[in-house]
Formats: structure tokens, C-alpha cells, sequence
């Protein structure tokens, strides 16, 4: 042993124990024994403070940046010199729970590194399908760069979320929610890069038809889905490729209501209708608060009292010649009316036959009977009692009825009635202050249906009016009932005779800050007023015109086109069937020739940022417009049994009826 131990320590510079016991020399972390060294040196070590010393250094914290090679080395070590490095300090508990921490390390050194050369080996052979990977990941970031690249430039677009066809909320949501800046309802249309959107452009065009869209002539278009108007002769003069989407018009199974009424009026969401309830109802009111506001005349079709506008009447009186105005003056007596006027029909249209007119205390104070202008056709007998014996000899005509109500009724009066604008144009009567029971009270259904007024009479005054079938309404009777209404309303508040349930947009947007322009058939020409103006085109033409002469002042455009619904006989609405000539009806050729170029020019003339919608509304009306007419000449206690009997016909047109479409249009930069 001792010549064992001689040949070992011979070289004092190599000698393990001489540099352990020399105080002086420095161990830097790249020169410090590692475990096995330190093994190594106790095992031939026979000085005993040495020996302590490295079984010290052993149970201190390894040096934290040994390399794996040293980790690797170490366990060998320790695995080689296990049997004698136990067997010599068999006797140190402390110590052999230390090397037996470190062997479990050093184990799990190797593991890891036999896992890594596994995994190396594995990849070896898969280099190829590695690198398809790769490319395919590739694939897939570029197009997230070009979708991300597409929303980064603002590519505006419409994408139709589920499989139920659209309606016309679905439609007039997104459209909302683009110019107020934030998502009202969860629609089945989405806007996409909604933020983009500057201006929006709606075009109502009922008697759209498939062929029109480039489609087979007769095709549904809820059974072609969405789908790229490419081959539009209609739309070929628009530099921009548009998509149309399938639209259902509002109705049920056996009825159709107005698509643009629907569109204009918006349901309210739960919290809107109980805060709205909440603002009315704590209101006291006088008969100021029922008035109509401009916006609401024009909505409703009243002819517009120039006091009303900033612009002389005469301007404004150009196309209405026959109209007159109330005018200021002072008059003893009530200053509060209600007025009811009966009609008949001639070869152009009503003409006024009779005008009641009572005052706040429902004295009659007017009532005779009008000589028409020419010849009656249809007395309607049955709902105005009017017969051709009680029109022999009158001779008041409409120009001294006219002088008869501006000596009575004075531009600060308020007058009253039941769909009231009827019997103003009738009488060709312009009045800023109207109440109309049809506004203070609504239809259960909602807008854009209004309430009769003998349902009206009967549910609220419990009293019945329009009972007489052969001799007809009596208008003393009418105007009192609208009077007695009134006067319900402004005892029992705002919140009486309505559910709350809906809001016009216009007054929506024009809340929000957004200026408005409707342009439609029912309303008459006037200038802007607060954040709403509408008028009212003679012919298509003067609607494209409108909308290209305002374009730049208004981020709201709606116009509502009845050229070509005219021209292939549909019958949108209760109005047309009635209140215009054939001759001043354009040919279809015509219409579809304004609406063509009409297009096109408004597409270059907006600026980048707007959206264009053309919607039809409804589809094909005419079947349905033809089974009404049939049941309107059926006697009214029959008509419910013979709507029955003509049930699933009805349905077949009324499925047609809702068949309509949104084509989209958007004037931008094109994505390189």
C-alpha cells in the first residue's frame, strides 16, 4: 500500500492531496474537480482533515454552470467507484443520502440524453415530410397575411352568417350599426370592416326580377342563395362587381306588409322599450306634446306648410298651384278642430263629397256637401254615404270650401283627425299644426300598420261609430270620436294607446349626429330641416339626380323607386293602384334603362366609403295584389270564409310576394 501510495505522489504538481491541502491555489469554477474527480481523491486520500474536506466540498450545491459533459462524466464516475466510495464512508448517513441524490440526478441526465438522440434519430428519416409541412405551414401564413393584409386596408364586404334567408332587419342592422359605429342586433348579413363604411346608399326598387340579376328568368332567389351578379345587363354600366343576397319581406305565411315601411321603422330591444316607457311616462302633456313633427308630416305624406320651411312659398308652391295655406289670425272661440271628409271616386282618383268639422266641445260647426270637379264613377256609398241624390243640387265647390276654413281656422289652430293628410289633400289644405290619432295611438301589430278608428272608438271611448253599412260613416261621428280620443290621450299621458315597440331610423341616426336624405313617392318636395329631409321625384330620373346632387352633405341615403314596379304592374302598396295615369306609367324598357345609367353615374360620383344597397323589398306581387282584389269585392261578413277557401292559394302567391333580394355595391380602393 505505502509503494502504491510513493508511485502516486511522486509528481508534487499532479498530486490531488497537495493541491487540496495548499491554501493558496485557486479553484475557478472552469478548473473545480468535478464528482468523480473528488471520488477519486478520497478513495486514496489517508489524511483525515483531507478526507473531510472533500466529503465536505461533495455535499455542497454543485456548481450551476457545469456543462452536460461534466453532468454525463459525473454519473459514470459515480456509477464506476459506487461499491467503494459507500463501502468508505459507510459510516456517514449525511453523505450517502447526498450520493444517493446524486446518482438519481445523474440518471436522469442520461434519460434525457438517450431521449435526445432518439428524437434525432427519428427526425432523420422524416426530413422530407418536415419540410411539406413546412411549406404547408407557409401556405397557411400567407393566406392570414393576406386576409390580415385585406382588413388592414379596409376591404369592405358583406358575409351572410348561417343558412336562414335574410330579412329585412338582417338587412337594415348592419346597415345602422356601420354609421353609428357599433353592433345593434345579431344579424344573419355582417359587415365586414364595418369601420370603413363612410356613406351608405339605399335604393328601394320593388319589381326587381331574377333575369334582371343575370339569372334564368322565373328563378327564386331564396333557392340560389347568395351568389355574384356577373351577367347583369342592369347593373353592367357599375364598374364593380356586386353580390346579391336572397331577402324575405316581412309577412307571414298568408299576408305581406310593406318592406319599406319595415325597414324605416326598427323594433326596439327590451331595455330601449323600458326606458323609452319610463321617459314617457313621467311626462304631464298638453295638446303641444301630440303634435306631428315636420319629419312625421312628411313621413305620413301631409302636404307641407310653408311656415314650416326656411324657403318662400311661392318657391315652394311652384308644382301646387291649387293648394292653399292657413294663415295667422285672431278669431274668438275654439282654436282647437277635428275634421272628417268623405270621397268618391272618379276616372282620376278621390274627390272630395263632404266636410265635417267639429269643435273642442264636438259642436258641429262645419258640414256640407261638396260638387265634385267631374264625374263620379263609385259613390262608395257603403263607406262614405254619400248617393248620387245627396250631390244633385249642391252646388259649394272646393275653392269656397277651401275660403271656408281660412276664415275659420287660423295657422295657430291645431287641427285633429284620423289619418288626416287624406282629407288635407282632398282638400288641398296646407296646416302646420296637425294631430293625427293614427300617430298617438298604434296598430297592435305596430308600424307600419295603423289602427281603424272604429277599433279605436271601441276599445278606448267604449261607444261604436261606423256601424251604419248601408248609409255609410258619418264624418260628425269620425271628427268627434278623434276628438274625444285627444282628449283620452292627454289625461292618461304618452304611454296610452301605444305598446312602444318601435322607432323610426331617421330620428334614430339624426340622435346619433348622422344627416339623413329620404327621398320617396309619398312625401312633397321641401328643404332640409334639422338632420332629415325628404322629397318627393316625379319620375326616377329626379331621384338619381337628388342623390347625386347631395351626396357629399349626407352619410344616410335612402330613395325609394317605383318606375319599374309601375311598368311590370306590381303593386307594392295601396297607393299605386289608384293615383296615377296610364300614361304617366314608363315603359319597362324605360325603367330599366334610368335605373341602368341612374346606377352608374351614382357610383362614380360617390366618393371611397360608401356602400350601396339595392333591395327589391318584395318579390312578385301581382298574384297577390290580384287575389286581394277579388276578396275587396265580396261582401265583409264573407270575405273571412272566402280568404279561407282561397287559403293555399293565397299562400303560393304570398310566397312569391316575399321572394326579394339586396344586391351590394361598394365604391373602394382595390387590394393589390
Amino acid at each position: 500500500m505505502e509503494e502504491n501510495s510513493q508511485d502516486v505522489v511522486l509528481d508534487d504538481e499532479t498530486s490531488p492531496v497537495k493541491k487540496i491541502d495548499t491554501k493558496e491555489s485557486k479553484v475557478t469554477p472552469e478548473t473545480a474537480p468535478n464528482f468523480s474527480d473528488r471520488v477519486a481523491r478520497l478513495s486514496i486520500s489517508e489524511d483525515a482533515t483531507a478526507s473531510q474536506e472533500i466529503i465536505n466540498r461533495l455535499k455542497q450545491p454543485k456548481i450551476g454552470n457545469e456543462n452536460r459533459t461534466d453532468k454525463r462524466r459525473r454519473s459514470s464516475a459515480q456509477s464506476f467507484n459506487d461499491a467503494d466510495s459507500s463501502d468508505m464512508i459507510e459510516g456517514d448517513s449525511n453523505f450517502r443520502l447526498d450520493t444517493s441524490d446524486e446518482k438519481h440526478e445523474s440518471k436522469q441526465v442520461v434519460k434525457k440524453a438517450k431521449r435526445e438522440a432518439k428524437k434525432e434519430a427519428e427526425r432523420e428519416p422524416h426530413k422530407e415530410t418536415t419540410t411539406q409541412g413546412a411549406d404547408m405551414g407557409l401556405q397557411k401564413v400567407s393566406k392570414k397575411k393576406k386576409k390580415k393584409a385585406m382588413n388592414d386596408n379596409g376591404i369592405i364586404s358583406v358575409e351572410k352568417l348561417g343558412a336562414r334567408t335574410s330579412s329585412i332587419t338582417d338587412l337594415r342592422e348592419p346597415i345602422i350599426s356601420s354609421l353609428c359605429g357599433k353592433m345593434l342586433d345579431a344579424c344573419n348579413l355582417k359587415i365586414k370592416n364595418m369601420s370603413s363604411v363612410k356613406k351608405v346608399i339605399t335604393l328601394f326598387v320593388p319589381g326587381l326580377q331574377a333575369e334582371d340579376l343575370g339569372l334564368p328568368s322565373r328563378t327564386s332567389f331564396k333557392d340560389v342563395g347568395p351568389f355574384p351578379v356577373k351577367n347583369s345587363k342592369l347593373f353592367s354600366h357599375v364598374s364593380q362587381k356586386a353580390d346579391a343576397f336572397p331577402i324575405s319581406a316581412p309577412g307571414s305565411k298568408n299576408s305581406l306588409y310593406p318592406a319599406y315601411n319595415h325597414f324605416i321603422n326598427r323594433s326596439l330591444s327590451k331595455n330601449e322599450k323600458k326606458n323609452r316607457y319610463q321617459e314617457l311616462s313621467n311626462k304631464k302633456i298638453t295638446i303641444n306634446d301630440l303634435l306631428m313633427s315636420l319629419s312625421d308630416l312628411v313621413e305620413h305624406s301631409y302636404p307641407i306648410h310653408p311656415s314650416l320651411l326656411d324657403v318662400p312659398s311661392d318657391q315652394f308652391n311652384s308644382n301646387m298651384e291649387t293648394y292653399v295655406d292657413t294663415r295667422r289670425f285672431d278669431h274668438n272661440g275654439s282654436h282647437i278642430f277635428a275634421l272628417d271628409c268623405e270621397m268618391c271616386l272618379s276616372r282620376k282618383g278621390s274627390v272630395l263629397t263632404r266636410v265635417s268639422i267639429v269643435d273642442f266641445d264636438g259642436n258641429v260647426v262645419y258640414d256640407k256637401f261638396v260638387k265634385p270637379d267631374m264625374p263620379i264613377t263609385d259613390y262608395l256609398t257603403k263607406y262614405s254615404g254619400i248617393t248620387e241624390e245627396k250631390l244633385a243640387n249642391v252646388t259649394t265647390t272646393l275653392r269656397d270650401v277651401q275660403h271656408d276654413i281660412l276664415n275659420m281656422i287660423s295657422e295657430d289652430d291645431v287641427l285633429i283627425g284620423h289619418s288626416l293628410e287624406n282629407d288635407l289633400n282632398a282638400l288641398k289644405v296646407r296646416h302646420p299644426k296637425i294631430v293625427d290619432t293614427t300617430v298617438i295611438y298604434e296598430h297592435r301589430a305596430g308600424p307600419p300598420f295603423r289602427p281603424a278608428l272604429r277599433h279605436l272608438a271601441s276599445t278606448h271611448l267604449d261607444y261604436n261609430i261606423q256601424t251604419g253599412d248601408r248609409e255609410g260613416h258619418n264624418p260628425v261621428e269620425d271628427a268627434r270620436a278623434c276628438m274625444d280620443l285627444v282628449k283620452l290621450k292627454i289625461v292618461n299621458g304618452l304611454t296610452f294607446g301605444v305598446s312602444i315597440t318601435t322607432e323610426n331610423i331617421f330620428q334614430k341616426l339624426s340622435t346619433a349626429g348622422v344627416k339623413c336624405l329620404k327621398l320617396d313617392n309619398n312625401t312633397y318636395k321641401r328643404t332640409q330641416t334639422d338632420n332629415v329631409n325628404g322629397t318627393s321625384p316625379n319620375f326616377d330620373s329626379q331621384v338619381f339626380e337628388s342623390l347625386t346632387d347631395n351626396i357629399d352633405e349626407y352619410r344616410f341615403l335612402v330613395a325609394h323607386l317605383k318606375g319599374l314596379a309601375l311598368s311590370r304592374g306590381y303593386s307594392y302598396n295601396i297607393s299605386m293602384r289608384s293615383d296615377k295615369d296610364k300614361e304617366e306609367i314608363p315603359s319597362e324598357a324605360q325603367s330599366l334603362d334610368v335605373l341602368s345609367h341612374g346606377m352608374a353615374d351614382l357610383y362614380e360620383k360617390c366618393p371611397t366609403g360608401t356602400m350601396i344597397a339595392v333591395v327589391s323589398g318584395n318579390g312578385d306581387t301581382r298574384p297577390y295584389s290580384k287575389i286581394l282584389a277579388e276578396l275587396e269585392t265580396i261582401e265583409r261578413d264573407q270575405r273571412t270564409k272566402a280568404r279561407q277557401e282561397k287559403s293555399a292559394e293565397l299562400e303560393e302567391a304570398v310566397s312569391k310576394a316575399r321572394d326579394g333580394v339586396a344586391v351590394f355595391f361598394f365604391k373602394q380602393e382595390a387590394l393589390d
